[in-house]
């Protein structure tokens, strides 16, 4: 036989599998013309086979070499090349390839799956681009390619390729979707409201049309026919929960609380954990002055995320609103549970506890405000202060009620015992005695001063307010210029903190005799 003939025989044996007589003929024919490079290609292809991939390299060289036109030798040698992890050598190789057949689709293929690995992805784009090229209706390849657009922000070449696989296929769902959300991106809703009808009358259930469709007409305020889509999807997918729950929504919007409100209680039958919607159902009803139902929401919400502080605060207010006060107040105890730094709370539970003469309970949280809030702390202090004067003695409290009991008229008697109790945090007790020493000694500023204080200390503004008022008209007319200045300096913040009117920019408030106090809650 001359070379063709093995040549021939063995690719005849290849073909049937046989490729130890394959690589037999293959190397007679070298041994007659070793510089066959059909017979070097057939040989490192049954190479290949056999799984010897470096000799399988060798004669693909030797192919190449022999002749620099061979196109599949360039082909298998970069199939090779990436197969022994040698990637740049296998795009070089692919690329040779494409130089002698440019329209090889195998081949761009294989060559952008080595330029994904590598992360190029400009080079990818490229190869696709040479896919549809070869092949306009290759519509898988023209998808990928508008997609690579879309995520490298190149959206008119996106556009632009959905369009040219539309104009082959106008059912292309898939196209016509992609068109919808681009136009809707860029703002041409249009554009975009005609690519999601496209859709639509293609599959006339796809939810998803749909309601991108109703967000459009939403984008263009046009709040009926976005409802008018939304009914239509309920109609068609009636466990749609994300659809009821938009078109829940889009009735809220519009005004329509009560289709809102029946909507959305549908929702939470179907999705009894959904806390979101617990917490938006609460804030409608709440809204609509139903506490009881607002309160129903709000605690299925403190179990499904019982740390929820929001919702406990929530709860604290509308249980306080209600006259239902242990709630209340078992819900602010568990906001300064799990936020030690909520002042607010401190003060609600601090002035209720001190309030009732609770000074046990009240006591942690007049400390917690010292610590939390710079005003409280400034008349705290000041009360601590003046209490720092007194001499240390055994049992105060018990020995001045005795000595009240001698002289029940004595106002500095029920001065001091009303400093003794602020020191065990009684602020009931205090203000009592207190206010006995003014009706005993009414201009007294000292004692209205401090009476201030523990009112505001108390969460009192307008009592607060009386009392420094009090002080300033006794320290005027004493002419005590520090203790004028002390004053109105407390007087500035009860001003920014109770909201209270009549106190002028340095504090004075001789001028005014009628003050009102905003609700804390």
């Amino acid at each position: 036989f001359d070379s063709e003939a093995h040549t021939g025989i063995g690719f005849a044996y290849g073909k049937i599998g046989q490729t130890k007589e394959a690589l037999h003929h293959y190397n007679e024919a070298l041994k007659i013309n070793p510089e066959d490079p059909k017979a070097h290609y057939r040989l490192g292809y049954e190479f290949i086979n056999a799984g010897e991939l470096n000799k399988a390299k060798t004669y693909f060289e030797g192919a190449t070499n022999l002749d620099p036109y061979f196109a599949l030798a360039f082909k298998e040698l970069a199939y090779v090349s990436a197969e022994l992890k040698d990637p740049k050598n296998a795009i070089k190789y692919y690329k040779q390839s494409l130089k002698l057949n440019r329209n090889d689709q195998n081949t761009h293929r294989e060559l952008l799956k080595l330029y994904k690995q590598a992360g190029n992805m400009e080079q990818v784009i490229g190869q696709y681009e040479e896919i549809i090229r070869i092949e306009p209706k290759n519509v898988f390849a023209r998808h990928t390619l508008a997609s690579l657009y879309k995520e490298k922000g190149r959206e008119r070449d996106a556009v632009r390729h959905y369009s040219i696989a539309i104009k082959f296929d106008p059912n292309d769902q898939k196209a016509h979707k992609a068109l919808a959300y681009l136009h809707t991106q860029s703002g041409k809703l249009e554009s975009a409201i005609k690519y999601f009808k496209e859709v639509i009358r293609i599959n006339q259930k796809n939810p998803e049309a749909y309601r991108g469709l109703a967000k459009i007409y939403e984008l263009q305020g046009n709040r009926a026919k976005a409802i008018n889509i939304y009914e239509k999807i309920i109609k068609i997918h009636p466990d749609a929960l994300k659809t009821h729950e938009k078109l829940a929504v889009a009735y809220e919007k519009n005004h329509r609380k009560i289709d809102a409100l029946r909507l959305y209680e549908r929702i939470i039958a179907l999705d009894p954990s959904n806390s979101s919607l617990h917490q938006k159902l609460g804030r409608l009803y709440e809204k609509s002055g139903k506490i009881n139902k607002a309160l129903n929401h709000y605690k299925v919400l403190s179990r499904l995320k019982p740390k929820d502080i929001n919702n406990h605060r929530k709860l604290g207010v509308l249980y306080a609103a209600k006259e239902e006060t242990q709630k209340s107040l078992r819900h602010y105890n568990i906001v300064t549970r799990l936020d030690p730094n909520d002042a607010t709370a401190h003060h609600i539970l601090a002035n209720y506890y001190g309030e009732k003469g609770e000074s046990l309970k009240a006591a942690p949280h007049y400390r917690e405000l010292v610590r939390l809030d710079p005003h409280f702390a400034l008349a705290y202090n000041e009360l601590r202060q003046e209490t720092g004067k007194f001499s240390l003695i055994e049992n105060p409290i018990g020995r001045y009620n005795n000595a009240l009991k001698i002289l029940p008229n004595d106002p500095d008697l029920h001065f001091k015992i009303a400093l003794y109790f602020f020191i065990v945090d009684d602020f009931n007790q205090t203000l009592k005695h207190f206010n006995k020493s003014i009706r005993l000694q009414p201009k007294n500023g000292k004692t209205h001063y401090f009476t201030g204080l523990i009112h505001h200390l108390m969460g009192n503004g307008v009592g607060a307010v009386n009392h420094m008022k009090r002080a300033e008209e006794s320290f005027v007319k004493q002419k005590q210029v520090k203790s004028i200045a002390d004053v109105r300096k407390h007087l500035r913040v009860y001003r920014d903190q109770y909201g209270i009117l009549g106190i002028q920019g340095d504090g004075s408030s001789i001028a005014s005799t009628n003050y009102q106090q905003r609700k804390y809650n």
